[in-house]
């Protein structure tokens, strides 16, 4: 589990640096196209005539919701890096610092989804159902770190459990080593 953790932190820097470089570029692109009123008016009527579908997409609430959907990913990915270190080096914040990388997701999720809705949008309903199924993984994801006892023997605390946002009032496994700190009795199977 832990290599599978730094090969995931290695793959989520890489991610990260790519996300980070594509705000900037779409943050240039938006500001050179949004700066000359007559192209943001010609672009809209091209699309509008070669692919009305599409029109609603690139209406100014969709952009908006796309830039705070990616803005959003971006900083819980960040979050969700500093977690994962945490994890590694046996930090008890690790699972709050997790929940609140999760929060600033699910919100940027709901943003996006909610502009679809703004706009008409068909995919409305199809984001919705990606948006439940999202928060529907990272449940079962806090539920795997409050249930292991691979993790809580790894820690040697509950102490993380404690700290969790949702999960502070949820009975932490029976450790394989107990520790002085445990609420769990000194048993062994």
């Amino acid at each position: 589990m832990l290599t599978f953790i730094q090969v995931l932190r290695i793959l989520g820097i890489i991610g990260m640096v790519f996300l980070g470089i594509l705000l900037v570029l779409m943050a240039f692109f938006a500001l050179v196209v949004f700066s000359q009123p007559d192209l943001v008016d010609e672009i809209m009527f091209d699309i509008s005539v070669w692919a009305p579908q599409y029109a609603a997409i690139f209406s100014p609430a969709s952009i908006f919701g796309i830039v705070m959907l990616m803005l959003s990913s971006f900083v819980a990915g960040i979050i969700s890096l500093v977690s994962m270190g945490q994890l590694l080096k046996r930090k008890t914040k690790f699972l709050r610092v997790y929940e609140i990388s999760v929060i600033i997701m699910l919100v940027g999720f709901l943003v996006y989804d909610f502009t679809l809705l703004a706009t008409g949008s068909p995919m409305f309903m199809q984001q919705l159902v990606s948006t439940l199924f999202a928060a529907g993984i990272c449940v079962l994801w806090f539920l795997y770190y409050v249930r292991s006892v691979r993790v809580r023997t790894y820690l040697g605390t509950d102490e993380y459990i404690k700290q969790s946002i949702f999960l502070r009032n949820v009975t932490p496994p029976q450790p394989a080593v107990p520790d002085a700190q445990s609420s769990q009795p000194n048993s062994y199977y």
